[in-house]
């Protein structure tokens, strides 16, 4: 058996070429529920950017304390927004498994095979199938930016906690003395 690379490269841009559709109704659903997030991140990066190439000199202490507030709030919303996700992701395998049964059902059992039957319902639930599987993909890619703005969180309060330490060793706090 011979693969040849020019079949390989041909069929790579093939997938690539349809699942640019796919790829773009997972986006819609999941920016209906992460754009707030995404536009925190987006800004979040532009501040790192502009601390990098020096033109700002570091996060000020304010707007480090702002970002730690609203985090929380911006992922309490993407949260609800991946619950809704799940719901519609479990409705569409709801109905994909009742079209499945209805198409195994109508078949005359006395002219199709249960593989014959079972064949039939895969190919009339295909559509469904593609539904299924791209709100399941919707809900994997808002739970992954979730999990990464949780990380993004944490390190913010680190960079405060790192602050404060830093303001209260110069106070001689960090000595056992008291507050």
């Amino acid at each position: 058996m011979s693969i040849e690379y020019s079949d390989l490269k041909t069929h790579k841009v093939k997938i690539e070429e349809d699942s640019e559709f796919v790829k773009a109704v997972v986006d819609q659903i999941v920016t209906k529920y992460s754009k707030e997030l995404d536009d925190f991140v987006v800004l979040v990066r532009e501040m790192l950017s502009l601390i990098k190439q020096a033109t700002m000199k570091e996060y000020d202490d304010e707007s480090l304390q702002m970002q730690i507030i609203k985090l929380p709030t911006i992922l309490y919303f993407a949260g609800n927004g991946l619950e809704d996700i799940g719901a519609e992701s479990e409705i569409a395998a709801y109905k994909r498994k009742e079209l499945y049964n209805q198409v195994i059902s109508s078949l005359d059992t006395s002219q199709y095979t249960i593989p014959d039957k079972k064949a039939a319902a895969e190919r009339a639930t295909e559509t469904e199938d593609m539904i299924e599987k791209i709100y399941d993909r919707a809900y994997k890619k808002l739970k992954s930016k979730i999990d990464h703005a949780i990380k993004l969180l944490e390190s913010l309060k680190k960079v405060a906690d790192m602050r404060i330490a830093k303001i209260n060793k110069g106070k001689g706090w960090d000595q056992g003395g008291t507050i």
